[in-house]
């Protein structure tokens, strides 16, 4: 099965609510965009030098996002003690929803 390295973060989804439904939804209409974003995560969640990954300043959304495709974006939050990237939310991003 899928094991984990010691140096990697684990992925955590929500357990319910609508950042789950977001997620699964994002998931089913860009399957492999999702994939390849939260394999970057399991690397190093906070690196700013990675294509996609920016750290925002709103408590409500999470401390983090990546970049899935040219609007969709996950929101996320580190918990480095413990190695997890806890996945919140996922939505278009604040220009794209302006066009």
């Amino acid at each position: 099965m899928n094991q984990r390295r010691k140096d990697e973060f684990e992925i955590v989804l929500p357990s319910s609510g609508k950042g789950k439904r977001e997620l699964e939804l994002l998931h089913r209409r860009r399957k492999r965009q999702v994939e390849k974003a939260l394999s970057k995560l399991r690397n190093n969640p906070t690196d700013y030098t990675v294509k996609g990954i920016e750290k925002i300043n709103e408590h409500n959304l999470g401390e983090y996002t990546i970049r899935v495709s040219k609007g969709d974006r996950i929101y996320y939050d580190v918990d480095r003690k413990n190695k997890r990237v806890l996945l919140l939310r996922a939505g278009k991003h604040d220009l794209y929803r302006l066009l």
